[in-house]
């Protein structure tokens, strides 16, 4: 049975877990790393309720939805989701707004990458967006949309740290028992590289949700590194068992 590491943080390892388990394959719990919000709740509740002088909020991760819940449930808000538009950058995103916010519409682009969102938001004039993001995120969206004199805020949400526990992966690459390793996020990446030093694992096959992770990883010298042609989970992992199957063909 082959053993795929799971580097999502650990709230958000299940879905990928089962998905693995159904390819009758073996998910290894790894979480590279961890949500904090702590420092960014007070200026974030604040953005909530005054949520009503924007326009549009725009989500890019699935860490962004998870924090905004958080503090919503904790200070009992209610907000109404019909009263501003809102915009994901890809499917899994969309997917979350839907479940957890009962948001009926979402703008995703037809390619899931910051180009494309911000090239096919059907922003009218003078219309403000907000844009949450985490501490490390870079400001290609926000850049993008100002070059197109659009009113845009960004704040942010949280901070990612190295994440904790899960199973002993060094010492599985030692033994070279890990067939496999999925990659969400750049984060993702430098993290397990962190948390797996000095094991080497830069000839284990990795497979990339995204064009960040592909490219954070080709930069820590991965060797056997895909990516599939749209950064969803359903295709990462798509991905994943077509390579097995290929090689098993042999």
């Amino acid at each position: 049975m082959n053993n795929v590491v799971i580097t999502r943080s650990k709230n958000q390892i299940l879905d990928i877990s089962e998905m693995i388990t159904q390819l009758g394959m073996n998910p290894v719990e790894f979480p590279c790393i961890e949500i904090d919000s702590s420092s960014y709740k007070d200026s974030l509740y604040g953005e909530l309720t005054n949520l009503n002088t924007y326009d549009w909020i725009l989500f890019t991760s699935r860490n962004t939805i998870q924090v905004l819940n958080e503090i919503i449930l904790e200070n009992q808000m209610d907000i109404d989701w019909k009263k501003i538009k809102v915009g994901a950058i890809g499917p899994e995103t969309k997917k979350m707004l839907i479940n957890i916010f009962d948001v009926e519409h979402v703008f995703t682009p037809k390619i899931f990458n910051v180009k494309s969102f911000t090239d096919e938001l059907p922003i009218m004039p003078e219309e403000k967006i907000l844009v949450p993001q985490s501490k490390i995120a870079d400001n290609s969206i926000v850049n993008n949309l100002q070059e197109k004199d659009i009113l845009v805020k960004k704040i942010i949400a949280y901070d990612l740290k190295v994440g904790t526990g899960g199973e002993n992966v060094p010492k599985m690459l030692k033994e070279k028992t890990v067939d496999a390793v999925i990659f969400t996020s750049g984060s993702t990446v430098t993290n397990f590289v962190k948390r797996t030093y000095p094991e080497d694992s830069k000839n284990t096959p990795v497979f990339c949700m995204g064009e960040t992770a592909y490219n954070e990883a080709l930069k820590e010298g991965f060797n056997f590194v895909f990516k599939p042609d749209k950064s969803t989970l359903i295709d990462t992992v798509n991905l994943l068992r077509d390579y097995f199957i290929e090689a098993s063909s042999e």
